[in-house]
This record gives structure tokens, C-alpha cells and sequence, in this order.
């Protein structure tokens, strides 16, 4: 983990419904705001569902769609 403070991973696994839809293999779909050093966002979601549901695989569905911010984007 790094020390740069909380990251987007934080802010989803936070998240009530994505807890649930983890823990019990339900269906979640979630919208979240995302910036340039967000880039290695869902790594951690990821690894929560294998610590949880390991080999035996994970029934559920985690759908997340990201929202970018305006100044993320550049044009040259």
C-alpha cells in the first residue's frame, strides 16, 4: 500500500454496495469520478474478491463505469 494518502480503490471498497455485492456475490453496478493518478484503480477490488471467494471463483458482478474529469483530458 502506498503512503500517498486514500485512494479511488478506498473510496469503491468503502462503498456499502460493493461490500455486499462482494461478500455475497450479488450484482452492483457503481459510477465513480476518476483522475489521471487513479490510473491503477481496481487492482485492489480485484485482489478483496480472490481474498474472499479464492479459487472457487466469484459468482457475482462488480460493474463500475468511471466518470473523467475535464482536466484530465489534453489535446496537443
Amino acid at each position: 500500500m502506498h503512503s500517498n494518502g486514500a485512494c479511488l480503490d478506498d473510496e469503491i471498497l468503502a462503498d456499502p454496495e460493493v461490500q455486499e455485492a462482494i461478500k455475497n456475490e450479488g450484482k452492483v453496478h457503481r459510477q465513480f469520478k476518476i483522475v489521471n493518478t487513479d490510473r491503477a484503480t481496481l487492482g485492489r477490488i480485484g485482489g478483496e474478491i480472490a481474498k474472499q471467494h479464492g479459487d472457487s471463483g466469484f459468482a457475482g458482478q462488480v460493474s463500475i463505469d468511471f466518470e473523467v474529469h475535464p482536466f484530465c483530458l489534453t489535446s496537443t
